[in-house]
């Protein structure tokens, strides 16, 4: 899944992380971005790849879904599904 580019519910992480008093910094350094393209990625000016939106989720202790667009989840969803069926 690491070419895979998704869509954050920017709202949400913004929220989440300003919950849990981080900073835009202390996640990117969690990360391995700077603080500048963090911000990129709440503000929802660029896609992410699944490793980084692996690793927000991490940081801020939620699940994955949480932080994607409710038709991203759907998408997600329904490849895990058809990927998942086995055969008869």
């Amino acid at each position: 899944m690491e070419n895979i580019i998704f869509r954050l519910r920017t709202d949400e992480v913004r929220k989440i992380r300003q919950q849990k008093g981080l900073s835009q910094e202390n996640v990117a350094n969690e990360i391995g971005l700077s603080q500048s393209q963090y911000s990129r990625i709440e503000q929802g000016d660029c896609a992410v790849p699944y490793e980084k939106v692996t690793e927000i989720s991490n940081v801020l202790k939620v699940s994955l879904m949480r932080l994607l667009k409710q038709e991203v989840t759907k998408n997600l969803i329904t490849a895990i599904n058809r990927a998942t069926i086995i055969p008869q």
